[in-house]
């Protein structure tokens, strides 16, 4: 074990100072995982001298390949053992954005009235000093969806007992179509889904060891028809009426899958395979409904497709660590992906005596990462209460200015 570093090297920053020299290594960072996470294994030395252990849990701790620091967080468990082949000491932790998931949520008087996403996921990561990084505003999902200058508008939020931060950003979230995730500095990131690029991707026969991949349709459907169910349920009953329908029941539209060649029996004939969905979108237009079968049809086919790499490197060609919520383009032919741009889910780093340095790395169609749309109540009142909000949150912010982060491996 040493304290210093190679440009390559994973290094452990502990009360100020580097530990290298790690003979197992596993980090992992994604855009569905929170927080990032490490796993190292160290053998000592001079195991019949233990003397003070370099590192506690609950420590501060920087996890940095080379110069680059990937997780900011907290040593969750220091574990030496011992056996008859050797002594170890294997040291877990999590980035800081644990406490958001880990601790229970507190909020003044347990809700949140007309406050946009930004300021309710900064209100509740706050008593943990925890920063909030907004990449952009996101998408207004719904029509006519009021926004501040930072996104947004949530109507009205209730905290419960059970409710934890990362459980309130990730529901806010779905207002403007912002993913969240954990940076390499342990703030939280609101960001859409990312358009940045690697200079380079993954190709057979250059760095990748192995591949596998998946193409499934049991997950998905011919056509999706998504229903808003009428506030009188005596005024209907039975199935969902024709695509279109205004009545004063349900607002029923259907969308059909893309593409349709995915459904076909041995004879050429179609297949059917319909999904009715309850849109929880509220008593809302027949566009909000479409919206919400939108996304149905669009994520299924996302996650329908999917490919896992094994990397002999842990950058691509710029000297960038690969990043999740970037794309690369994946060239693998022998599993029947060629030139595909996809968006990099998760990725593992990681280094063992079997397979040595390599980089899981995680990737699927950009549609597999759509938030899902938001619940909206449409009622006039509310309606008007929600725009004079927005109006106030734009006159007292003014100068918002949505930002790309500055953290490595960050966007």
């Amino acid at each position: 074990m040493s304290a210093q570093g190679t440009s390559r090297e994973v290094t452990l920053t502990v009360r100020g100072q580097k530990w290298g020299g790690w003979q197992g290594v596993r980090i992992t960072r994604g855009i569905e995982r929170c927080p990032s996470d490490f796993a190292l294994t160290l053998s000592e030395r001079w195991p019949d001298q233990p003397g003070e252990m370099f590192a506690l849990a609950g420590d501060p701790v920087i996890v940095s390949i080379g110069d680059d620091p990937v997780i900011t967080g907290y040593i969750d468990r220091v574990m030496p053992t011992l056996s008859a082949r050797g002594h170890e000491i294997h040291v877990l932790g999590r980035g800081r954005c644990a406490d958001l998931v880990d601790c229970s949520a507190i909020a003044d008087n347990s809700q949140f009235v007309l406050r946009s996403v930004f300021d309710i996921a900064t209100m509740v990561a706050a008593p943990y000093n925890i920063k909030v990084v907004q990449t952009d505003t996101g998408t207004a999902v719904l029509p006519n969806q009021p926004r501040a200058n930072d996104g947004g508008i949530i109507p009205q939020l209730n905290v419960t007992l059970v409710d934890t931060p990362w459980a309130i950003i990730e529901q806010i979230t779905r207002f403007a179509a912002l993913l969240a995730y954990e940076d390499t500095a342990g703030n939280v990131v609101l960001s859409s889904v990312g358009t940045r690029k690697h200079v380079s991707g993954f190709e057979q026969g250059v760095n990748v060891q192995a591949a596998s991949a998946h193409f499934g349709a049991d997950m998905r459907y011919s056509e999706y028809t998504a229903v808003a169910l009428a506030i009188d349920i005596q005024t209907e009953s039975g199935l969902p009426r024709p695509t279109g329908t205004m009545s004063p029941a349900n607002r029923v539209a259907t969308v059909h899958d893309e593409p349709a060649s995915a459904f076909k029996r041995h004879d050429g004939t179609p297949r059917r395979r319909p999904l009715i969905i309850v849109s929880e979108q509220g008593n809302g237009s027949l566009d909000v409904v479409k919206i919400r079968a939108n996304w149905e049809a669009a994520r299924r086919l996302g996650r329908s497709q999917a490919v896992t790499v094994t990397c002999d490197t842990w950058h691509d060609a710029a000297g960038r660590l690969w990043t999740p919520n970037m794309t690369a383009d994946v060239v693998l032919p022998r599993v029947h992906i060629d030139g595909k741009g996809w968006l990099i889910s998760e990725v593992t780093f990681s280094v063992d005596t079997t397979r040595g340095r390599v980089a899981d790395v995680t990737l699927m169609p950009k549609q597999a990462f759509i938030p899902a749309p938001p619940p909206v109540l449409n009622d006039g009142q509310l309606l008007d209460a929600i725009t004079e909000g927005a109006r106030q949150q734009n006159a007292t912010r003014p100068d918002f200015n949505p930002r790309l982060h500055d953290t490595v491996g960050g966007f």
